[in-house]
């Protein structure tokens, strides 16, 4: 089994590779820093599984190029889109040119991508286009709107990607959408409380959501639950809430 990451290096792809590097895939990995990247590859060759490390950044027009190059050389059972950025909402509210680069991040450059992937996935007749998205699209909240609606967008795309490929054959695609996760991308936020969860839990709902039915997994799982709570409060209850 063979798969494509793109974003190898955030702490949810780096743990989602570790688990499926134990049941013996390979893998090319996508990121922007080329010594980090080389480790990764190493660490993964070293546990016995075949990698090759592909130094792009993702949102530029080079790694249209090179995914296509990749996908057409060897066709994958699995590509991971995990890339994102999650901003300062307080300076991107009044700065267009931080508000465009969390757009284009957060849905223009993986929407590209996932276009592109489930092209030749649908050539393929088979694999599975799976891709983080977030809670925070499910609805507009003052702390994080504009990263949210990057991944609403990323929701309505990958759902119709999702119906187009059913309807044509076997490939599939697929939504993850984590809660809070103790991440780099975290780090400034105060990440005590039982909502948090790790990038090892996330990691292990989507290897199990790529072998399960079904187009949208949250992860862990109660997030559904808590989402469906907070998109039922009004909004004179919603901005007094922490999430």
């Amino acid at each position: 089994m063979h798969a494509v990451i793109l974003g190898s290096l955030s702490a949810i792809a780096d743990a989602t590779v570790r688990l499926l590097a134990d049941d013996g895939w390979s893998f090319d990995l996508f990121a922007r820093s080329t010594d980090e990247l080389e480790r990764q590859v190493a660490d993964l060759r070293a546990r016995g599984s075949q990698a090759c490390g592909h130094a792009v950044d993702l949102v530029s027009p080079d790694a249209v190029e090179k995914l296509a190059s990749v996908l057409a050389s060897r066709p994958p059972d699995l590509v991971l889109i995990a890339f994102g950025v999650l901003g300062y909402m307080t300076t991107a509210a009044h700065d267009l040119g931080q508000a465009t680069r969390l757009l284009e991040v957060n849905f223009n450059a993986p929407a590209r991508l996932s276009l592109i992937c489930a092209n030749a996935l649908e050539g393929n007749n088979k694999g599975v286009l799976a891709v983080i998205g977030s809670v925070a699209g499910d609805r507009g909240r003052q702390s994080n709107y504009i990263y949210g609606a990057g991944k609403a967008g990323l929701e309505t795309l990958i759902e119709g990607l999702a119906h187009r490929l059913a309807r044509a054959g076997r490939s599939r695609a697929i939504l993850i959408k984590p809660g809070l996760v103790r991440t780099p991308m975290t780090d400034s936020m105060n990440t005590s409380g039982p909502l948090w969860s790790s990038p090892e839990a996330v990691a292990r709902r989507i290897v199990t959501a790529v072998t399960k039915p079904g187009v949208v997994t949250y992860a862990p799982g109660y997030w559904k639950l808590v989402m469906r709570v907070i998109r039922a409060m009004p909004y004179y209850l919603l901005h007094r809430t922490a999430l």
